[in-house]
């Protein structure tokens, strides 16, 4: 290695186990670190994506996932089912082909599996080799056993051939998968990381970290959730969709001109704008848009009655629908879906606090025509500062929510952005007990705020100056940059 700097060295060993070889050693020799899942993320350490993604920066170097017995138990009598993604004989199809999901989620560049074909060159023989009984009696769950031996006794013919395994298939189908997510990742990366998040989400917050994707992967043959199969074909579908919707992102923009008119974007051919309408009582402010799935949109308008008024259609040559949201609204409202069937929609109401409903797949929470805004719900106000404008949302991944609002403090009369978070697997914003003040830039805001997710556990706000230009702060994965100006066309 040290004569060849080029030549890549993997171990499989986790982060702790490389750094303490590296101190002990005195260098750094190993590029490719190959860690087992469950010392990746974990509901105990919690995800240290982080500290991996920080090796995998340096020049040459990266990080694969790997399963062995380690996760699952060696013996012959350990259950087979418990613990993180696995390919062993008990564990449910799913979970079988639930490892290339999990490198597209934590970005690995590779897997390592270290056998296929164990046993299988003695167990043509009855009774084994020098004592060894063969693969039927193999420990470990089937690991390494994803090659089964077929005899012309059993599957005709006139010689032994080796039989795949369902589990074989089933990480082969999964591979398959992976490809759909990363050509549907080169349409709409939300998209696709949301499509992988609906399918395997996020457990929790551990150290402020999502975590629990490869987790939660194992909880298939018992989780009461949701049909896992339906969810894969759900999954696979709207990946399909996601493909076929072009060689371009899909955008959908809204405006108003006494009605709201929408014109799409879709395999890089914009279309010509097509009115909405308007709900009976007129529309005042700018309307919001947002989608959760492929040809379904969701737009948001405040109406001439100051409630917020609904209309949604699920398909391009579909008609618009309304509907009456209620609510006392100022300003104008923001909306956001993390995944299929969920809409969050957020307003600053006459009283000047933020106020929020969502759609459950089923029905608007708290109810069609009320909305909550209180301490308990973690939507409180901010100790000395006065909200107003029109708040934003953005969703980066599922059960993630990013809100903010323009306040200004009443005693300096600085303006500010303000923001609160919303982890759907903790049922709680963030921070405790106020609001996160993501400060100014240092030419002061003129007004309009904006928000924007590029990808998981990305989001980026937009302000414009008192300067008449456009400034952004934006979050990395790990930390908040600091305000930074947009240069002008």
């Amino acid at each position: 290695h040290n004569a060849y700097p080029s030549f890549r060295t993997a171990t499989t060993a986790g982060l702790t186990d490389y750094t303490r070889e590296a101190t002990n050693r005195g260098g750094d020799f190993i590029n490719i670190i190959i860690p087992v899942w469950d010392q990746l993320d974990d509901a105990t350490n919690g995800n240290r994506m982080s500290a991996y993604a920080s090796f995998a920066a340096r020049p040459n170097n990266a990080w694969w996932g790997y399963q062995s017995c380690d996760q699952h138990g060696c013996a012959s009598n350990q259950n087979g089912t418990v613990n993180w993604t696995n390919m062993m004989v008990d564990a449910t199809g799913v979970q079988n082909r639930s490892e290339p999901w999990m490198h597209f989620i934590y970005g690995s560049e590779g897997a390592l599996y270290y056998n296929a074909a164990y046993l299988l060159d003695r167990a043509w023989i009855q009774g084994g080799v020098n004592g060894d009984p063969g693969i039927w009696n193999a420990t470990g769950n089937g690991d390494g056993t994803l090659l089964y031996p077929g005899t012309p006794s059993q599957i005709g013919g006139t010689t032994h051939v080796p039989v795949a395994s369902y589990r074989l298939k089933m990480v082969r189908e999964g591979l398959e998968d992976y490809e759909y997510l990363t050509k549907c990742k080169s349409v709409d990366s939300n998209v696709a990381i949301n499509i992988a998040l609906f399918m395997f989400p996020m457990q929790g917050l551990i150290n402020g970290q999502p975590t629990g994707s490869v987790y939660g992967a194992n909880d298939f043959g018992h989780s009461p959730r949701r049909n896992y199969v339906e969810a894969v074909e759900q999954a696979r579908g709207e990946l399909a969709d996601c493909i076929e919707s072009g060689t371009s992102a899909r955008t959908d923009i809204v405006g108003t001109n006494d009605q709201i008119y929408h014109r799409g974007r879709y395999g890089g051919i914009w279309r010509n704008w097509e009115p909405v309408g308007t709900p009976p009582v007129g529309t005042t402010g700018d309307p919001a848009i947002a989608s959760w799935t492929y040809g379904r949109l969701d737009v948001f308008a405040r109406g001439g009655d100051g409630a917020v008024w609904h209309a949604w259609r699920s398909g391009d040559d579909q008609p618009w629908s309304w509907q009456n949201l209620g609510g006392s609204m100022a300003g104008s409202p923001a909306a956001a879906s993390w995944g299929p069937n969920r809409l969050d929609i957020f307003v600053r109401g006459g009283d000047g606090a933020i106020w929020h409903k969502y759609w459950n797949g089923s029905a608007w929470r708290p109810s069609q025509g009320d909305w909550q805004s209180d301490a308990s719900s973690g939507l409180g106000p901010q100790s000395g500062v006065v909200f107003f404008g029109s708040p934003a949302v953005s969703s980066w991944g599922a059960g993630r929510l990013d809100l903010f609002i323009l306040g200004q403090q009443s005693f300096t009369g600085a303006i500010h952005v303000w923001h609160k978070w919303y982890e759907d697997a903790a049922q709680h914003w963030y921070p405790d007990g106020g609001w996160e003040d993501r400060s100014a830039p240092a030419i002061g805001i003129g007004g309009n705020l904006g928000v924007s997710d590029s990808t998981f556990n990305r989001v980026g706000v937009f302000v414009r100056g008192a300067d008449g230009t456009v400034w952004k702060q934006f979050w990395n994965g790990t930390q908040w940059s600091a305000w930074g100006r947009i240069e002008p066309l």
